[in-house]
Protein backbone atom coordinates (compact mmCIF):
# COMPACT_ATOMS: atom_id res chain seq x y z
CA UNK A 1 0.00 0.00 0.00
CA UNK A 2 2.50 2.64 0.81
CA UNK A 3 4.10 1.55 -2.73
CA UNK A 4 1.29 2.53 -4.81
CA UNK A 5 0.76 5.81 -2.60
CA UNK A 6 4.55 6.59 -2.92
CA UNK A 7 3.74 6.28 -6.97
CA UNK A 8 0.97 7.95 -6.96
CA UNK A 9 2.60 11.14 -4.96
CA UNK A 10 6.04 10.89 -7.49
CA UNK A 11 3.53 10.65 -10.35
CA UNK A 12 1.17 13.76 -9.25
CA UNK A 13 4.65 15.90 -8.55
CA UNK A 14 5.20 15.04 -12.39
CA UNK A 15 2.28 16.01 -13.45
CA UNK A 16 2.08 19.32 -11.26
CA UNK A 17 5.33 20.22 -12.82
CA UNK A 18 4.29 19.30 -16.28
CA UNK A 19 1.15 21.30 -16.38
CA UNK A 20 2.90 24.33 -14.39
CA UNK A 21 5.10 24.80 -17.79
CA UNK A 22 1.74 25.04 -19.44
CA UNK A 23 0.47 27.31 -17.12
CA UNK A 24 3.68 29.51 -17.03
CA UNK A 25 3.71 29.85 -21.07
CA UNK A 26 0.42 30.53 -21.30
CA UNK A 27 0.36 33.28 -18.97
CA UNK A 28 3.94 35.11 -20.80
CA UNK A 29 2.13 34.55 -23.91
CA UNK A 30 -0.85 36.40 -22.63
CA UNK A 31 -3.51 33.48 -22.63
CA UNK A 32 -6.20 33.73 -19.98
CA UNK A 33 -5.69 30.38 -17.55
CA UNK A 34 -9.32 29.55 -16.69
CA UNK A 35 -8.46 26.69 -13.80
CA UNK A 36 -5.48 24.77 -12.95
CA UNK A 37 -6.35 21.55 -11.44
CA UNK A 38 -4.09 18.74 -9.68
CA UNK A 39 -5.87 15.66 -10.19
CA UNK A 40 -9.23 14.87 -12.05
CA UNK A 41 -12.66 15.50 -11.32
CA UNK A 42 -14.30 15.54 -9.05
CA UNK A 43 -13.30 18.96 -7.49
CA UNK A 44 -12.48 18.62 -3.76
CA UNK A 45 -11.17 22.39 -3.18
CA UNK A 46 -11.26 25.21 -5.43
CA UNK A 47 -9.76 28.77 -5.06
CA UNK A 48 -10.22 31.67 -7.54
CA UNK A 49 -7.18 34.06 -7.35
CA UNK A 50 -7.03 36.40 -10.75
CA UNK A 51 -8.50 34.69 -13.63
CA UNK A 52 -7.71 31.20 -12.68
CA UNK A 53 -9.46 28.75 -10.23
CA UNK A 54 -6.91 26.69 -8.26
CA UNK A 55 -8.45 22.95 -7.45
CA UNK A 56 -7.56 20.14 -6.07
CA UNK A 57 -9.35 17.12 -7.38
CA UNK A 58 -10.25 13.52 -5.94
CA UNK A 59 -8.90 11.21 -9.09
CA UNK A 60 -4.82 11.56 -8.30
CA UNK A 61 -4.19 10.12 -11.48
CA UNK A 62 -3.93 13.74 -13.95
CA UNK A 63 -4.36 17.42 -13.98
CA UNK A 64 -4.94 19.92 -16.64
CA UNK A 65 -4.55 23.46 -16.98
CA UNK A 66 -8.09 24.93 -18.92
CA UNK A 67 -7.06 27.77 -20.90
CA UNK A 68 -9.25 30.42 -22.48
CA UNK A 69 -10.25 29.54 -26.38
CA UNK A 70 -8.48 26.01 -26.55
CA UNK A 71 -10.93 23.97 -28.26
CA UNK A 72 -11.77 20.28 -27.74
CA UNK A 73 -14.21 17.79 -26.96
CA UNK A 74 -13.70 18.92 -23.32
CA UNK A 75 -13.44 22.44 -23.10
CA UNK A 76 -14.37 25.42 -24.97
CA UNK A 77 -16.43 24.52 -28.38
CA UNK A 78 -16.56 27.86 -29.78
CA UNK A 79 -14.19 30.76 -30.01
CA UNK A 80 -14.95 34.50 -29.59
CA UNK A 81 -11.68 35.32 -31.25
CA UNK A 82 -10.90 37.87 -27.88
CA UNK A 83 -6.84 38.72 -27.52
CA UNK A 84 -6.18 36.74 -24.45
CA UNK A 85 -7.80 33.39 -25.90
CA UNK A 86 -5.20 30.35 -26.65
CA UNK A 87 -6.19 30.17 -30.54
CA UNK A 88 -6.09 33.68 -31.32
CA UNK A 89 -2.15 33.75 -30.34
CA UNK A 90 0.11 33.05 -33.51
CA UNK A 91 1.45 29.50 -34.37
CA UNK A 92 4.94 30.28 -32.41
CA UNK A 93 3.24 31.23 -29.51
CA UNK A 94 0.72 27.68 -29.47
CA UNK A 95 4.10 25.69 -29.97
CA UNK A 96 5.93 27.21 -26.54
CA UNK A 97 2.48 26.58 -24.63
CA UNK A 98 2.01 23.26 -26.18
CA UNK A 99 6.13 22.14 -25.35
CA UNK A 100 6.12 24.13 -22.31
CA UNK A 101 4.74 21.18 -20.05
CA UNK A 102 7.30 18.65 -21.50
CA UNK A 103 10.36 21.15 -21.24
CA UNK A 104 9.46 21.76 -17.34
CA UNK A 105 9.39 17.42 -16.79
CA UNK A 106 13.03 17.59 -18.83
CA UNK A 107 14.10 20.99 -16.50
CA UNK A 108 12.98 18.63 -13.15
CA UNK A 109 14.96 15.49 -14.78
CA UNK A 110 18.27 17.22 -15.19
CA UNK A 111 17.64 18.99 -11.84
CA UNK A 112 17.49 15.40 -10.55
CA UNK A 113 20.21 14.30 -11.80
CA UNK A 114 22.12 17.27 -10.86
CA UNK A 115 21.34 16.81 -7.44
CA UNK A 116 22.05 13.35 -6.69
CA UNK A 117 25.36 13.40 -8.92
CA UNK A 118 26.51 16.62 -6.56
CA UNK A 119 25.57 14.75 -3.48
CA UNK A 120 26.45 11.64 -3.97
CA UNK A 121 29.29 12.00 -6.34
CA UNK A 122 31.72 9.42 -7.67
CA UNK A 123 32.59 6.48 -5.87
CA UNK A 124 36.48 6.20 -6.16
CA UNK A 125 37.53 3.20 -4.88
CA UNK A 126 40.97 3.17 -3.88
CA UNK A 127 43.49 1.16 -5.49
CA UNK A 128 44.66 -1.41 -2.26
CA UNK A 129 44.41 -4.72 -3.09
CA UNK A 130 42.37 -6.18 -0.48
CA UNK A 131 42.47 -10.18 -0.74
CA UNK A 132 44.72 -11.74 -3.49
CA UNK A 133 42.83 -14.96 -4.75
CA UNK A 134 45.23 -18.07 -4.32
CA UNK A 135 43.65 -19.42 -7.85
CA UNK A 136 44.46 -15.83 -9.21
CA UNK A 137 47.35 -16.53 -12.27
CA UNK A 138 47.69 -12.61 -13.18
CA UNK A 139 48.17 -11.86 -9.67
CA UNK A 140 50.34 -14.81 -8.79
CA UNK A 141 52.69 -13.73 -11.35
CA UNK A 142 52.70 -10.43 -10.97
CA UNK A 143 53.61 -10.91 -7.21
CA UNK A 144 50.49 -8.65 -5.85
CA UNK A 145 50.28 -9.16 -1.62
CA UNK A 146 47.57 -8.37 0.51
CA UNK A 147 47.54 -5.21 1.24
CA UNK A 148 49.92 -3.65 -1.26
CA UNK A 149 48.41 -0.15 -3.30
CA UNK A 150 49.13 0.41 -6.51
CA UNK A 151 50.02 3.59 -7.66
CA UNK A 152 51.06 4.21 -11.27
CA UNK A 153 50.61 1.73 -14.38
CA UNK A 154 53.48 2.07 -16.83
CA UNK A 155 53.94 5.60 -14.76
CA UNK A 156 50.68 6.90 -14.96
CA UNK A 157 49.38 7.55 -11.86
CA UNK A 158 46.52 5.78 -10.61
CA UNK A 159 43.81 6.64 -7.84
CA UNK A 160 41.05 4.01 -8.82
CA UNK A 161 40.65 0.55 -9.55
CA UNK A 162 38.69 1.57 -13.30
CA UNK A 163 41.92 4.06 -14.24
CA UNK A 164 44.09 0.95 -13.14
CA UNK A 165 42.18 -2.01 -14.75
CA UNK A 166 41.69 0.35 -18.44
CA UNK A 167 45.59 1.15 -18.46
CA UNK A 168 46.25 -2.68 -17.13
CA UNK A 169 43.96 -4.16 -20.23
CA UNK A 170 45.49 -1.45 -23.09
CA UNK A 171 48.66 -2.53 -22.47
CA UNK A 172 48.53 -6.57 -21.86
CA UNK A 173 49.98 -7.37 -24.91
CA UNK A 174 53.53 -5.13 -24.51
CA UNK A 175 54.03 -5.88 -20.39
CA UNK A 176 53.03 -3.68 -17.80
CA UNK A 177 54.76 -2.33 -14.89
CA UNK A 178 52.94 -1.62 -11.74
CA UNK A 179 54.33 0.90 -9.25
CA UNK A 180 53.13 -0.73 -5.65
CA UNK A 181 53.66 0.51 -1.78
CA UNK A 182 54.26 -2.17 0.30
CA UNK A 183 54.40 -1.30 4.18
CA UNK A 184 56.69 1.94 3.67
CA UNK A 185 58.43 0.93 0.51
CA UNK A 186 57.56 1.50 -3.43
CA UNK A 187 58.54 -0.85 -5.77
CA UNK A 188 58.39 -2.46 -9.12
CA UNK A 189 56.09 -5.35 -10.01
CA UNK A 190 56.22 -6.19 -13.59
CA UNK A 191 53.55 -8.52 -15.29
CA UNK A 192 54.26 -10.39 -19.49
CA UNK A 193 51.35 -11.64 -21.01
CA UNK A 194 52.51 -15.42 -21.88
CA UNK A 195 52.88 -16.46 -25.32
CA UNK A 196 51.21 -19.56 -26.59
Amino acid sequence: MLTLISVIFVFSILVVIHELGHFIAARLMGVRVEKFSIGMPPTLYSKKIGDTEWCISAIPLGGFVKMSGFVDESMDTNITGADYEYSSKPVWKRMIIISAGVIMNLLLAMLIYAVLSFSQGKTITPTTVVDVDPNSAIAERVGFKTGDRVIAVNSTPVDNWNDLLTLFYGSMDKGVSFTVQRDEQTMELHYARELL
